[in-house]
């Protein structure tokens, strides 16, 4: 089984030409390319609005099996977004397991003020947050950081990049249990391997980066590793099922 993370739907404002983004793209492309099952955002939450978003995605994907909704998240202070215990009650009422956020985006500071309301739920809850490096102005202190004061934080780093990436995200893997890596932009040489042989394959996720990345570079960048097949296994599918089947809703 393949489970990709890493998925948006929805026009983006920056799109490229004859570009993919709806529903029925997004079908076609996953069957082309094997992929079983995805956990799908939608770009209005990012570009625009959270909640609209939100609903937007969860109109889009109804009725799908092979897609699970992924909401962005904001804190509710200057925002549209509920209080978090509304909120909660809502991603209960809608089968959602998981969390974006946008720091840069959507103008707020990453850090243990801004965020401690909705960290605390996801702690308490087991819900995994997904975070992209490029929504930080100083990814590695920032993440460092807000660890450090939530160390139980499931916490899941999307846009990695290539080497020397490895070189800030080792001292993290070590200190911090519940930080996890998704493999969409991934590009170390035999990276994949010695993360599995260092901190084990459990802290890996599988992404595509669909639609802005074929997700033919992902899975030949996971295919082509030298791990083992059960290694192979849990980062397609096995711990990503695993992650959201503990979550506590």
């Amino acid at each position: 089984m393949i489970f990709d993370v890493n998925v948006e739907i929805g026009r983006r404002s920056d799109r490229e030409i004859r570009e993919p983004w709806s529903r029925d793209d997004l079908l076609v492309a996953i069957r082309k390319f094997g992929i079983d099952k995805v956990l799908v955002r939608h770009a209005v939450s990012r570009e625009y609005d959270p909640l609209i978003g939100n609903e937007l995605l969860c109109r889009e994907i109804d009725g799908c099996s092979e897609f699970e909704g992924i909401w962005a998240i904001a804190p509710h202070e200057t925002s549209s977004i509920d209080e978090p215990e509304v909120f909660l009650q809502k991603m209960k009422q809608n089968n959602i397991r998981s969390l974006v956020i946008y720091p840069l985006t959507h103008k707020y500071l990453f850090d243990v003020h801004t965020w401690s309301d909705i960290f605390e739920i996801a702690i308490e809850y087991n819900i995994p947050i997904f975070l992209s490096l490029k929504e930080l102005n100083s990814p590695w202190s920032d993440i460092r950081c807000v660890l450090t004061a939530f160390p139980d934080l499931r916490l899941i780093l999307n846009d990695l990049g290539s080497w020397p990436m490895e070189r800030y995200f080792y001292p993290l893997l070590k200190n911090f249990k519940e930080l996890y890596l998704e493999t969409s932009t991934m590009r170390l040489p035999m990276g994949i391997k010695n993360i599995c042989d260092t901190f084990g394959d459990h802290r890996f996720v599988f992404g595509s980066g669909w639609p802005v990345m074929t997700p033919a570079s992902a899975l030949t960048e996971l295919r082509y590793s030298a791990i083992s097949k059960e290694a192979r296994n849990n980062i397609f599918s096995g711990n990503i099922n695993r992650i959201l089947g503990e979550v506590k809703l």
